[in-house]
């Protein structure tokens, strides 16, 4: 194995386990979502969703958006078999964009409330002025299919770190003692299973 390809995957191995790393925290946070879901005797908050979500999608999201790091996943691991898990990713990707880590003054709409106006949905008149922001938010029910996405690009990342990481340590030249991973060339291409992938 040249040395070349050596740091390249060593690169490969970092840029996918920093992925791994976003996808389980996203998959917690569904989780803790849940939990929080299940323990409220009334509806869940518009703020409260509004946290968990902009948590979850940051997360899952931060390995597709590009970066000055590691560069975004190759395209082949936005794909789902699962057309429902498929709808969910994308879903999340817009969401992440037009909501929750960018403000899109189409999608967020702030509405004000004259004193004396009728609010909406309340049956009465507002007695001060008021204002509010109407956008669209996951339903609570959505949290499982989230949930799903997280575990389906898990068990492949999981899967691809482990296969780089065994031929990186059995191509010799590395420790046989817990080392840190360092070393890689930016701009160099290193061959997977599925696909090539271009280090950023």
């Amino acid at each position: 194995m040249s040395k070349t390809y050596k740091c390249n995957i060593r690169r490969t191995i970092y840029k996918l386990a920093l992925a791994l790393k976003d996808i389980s925290s996203a998959e917690l946070t569904c989780k803790g979502f849940k939990i929080a879901i299940l323990a409220s005797d009334e509806k869940i908050s518009h703020e409260v969703n509004y946290a968990f979500m902009t948590a979850i999608t940051t997360c899952y999201a931060r390995p597709f958006v590009d970066n000055k790091s590691t560069g975004v996943l190759q395209k082949h691991w936005r794909k789902f078999t699962d057309r429902r898990l498929q709808e969910t990713h994308d879903l999340i990707m817009k969401a992440r964009h037009e909501v929750y880590a960018h403000s899109d003054s189409k999608i967020a709409r702030l509405f004000i409330v004259p004193a004396g106006a009728m609010m909406r949905g309340a049956g009465r008149t507002a007695p001060r002025s008021s204002w509010f922001f109407e956008t669209y938010e996951f339903p609570p029910d959505a949290i499982m299919n989230i949930h799903d996405c997280c575990i389906d690009l898990k068990q492949r990342l999981e899967t691809e770190v482990s296969r780089l990481v065994d031929e990186l340590c059995a191509s010799g030249g590395t420790p046989e003692t817990e080392f840190e991973l360092k070393g890689g060339i930016e701009g160099e291409t290193v061959r997977t299973s599925d696909d090539d992938i271009t280090l950023h």
